[in-house]
């Protein structure tokens, strides 16, 4: 109901993205917090949820890095799927992602 008449008010996406990783919809309450974050990218509990996500996505980064190195391709892409569902604009997985694209010739 508040978000039907805010849609922008950050305690009320807040509120829904806690409520929603309660229930096991850890993506959607994710979502929740992104849209938080492009409303004050400064309120206290978005920097909180930026700095849990990070250091998980640079997990999934490591290990793609690795799974190229190791010459696992297909491992390498979920990894980087995964990091990328935690931390959407990581700067480096989706330059590891559009490097592996372009290494199979994958444009698109």
């Amino acid at each position: 109901m508040c978000l039907e008449k805010e849609p922008m008010n950050i305690e009320c996406l807040i509120l829904k993205g806690k409520l929603l990783w309660s229930v096991d919809k850890i993506e959607e309450g994710n979502n929740c917090f992104w849209k938080a974050h492009e409303v004050n990218p400064s309120h206290h509990e978005v920097i909180e949820f930026l700095s849990i996500q990070k250091p998980r996505a640079e997990e999934f980064f490591k290990k793609a890095s690795k799974a190229i190195f190791e010459g696992k391709r297909a491992a390498a892409f979920n990894f980087i799927s995964k990091g990328l569902e935690l931390f959407h604009d990581m700067t480096k997985l989706l330059l590891l992602s559009a490097s592996l694209h372009r290494e199979n010739c994958d444009f698109d």
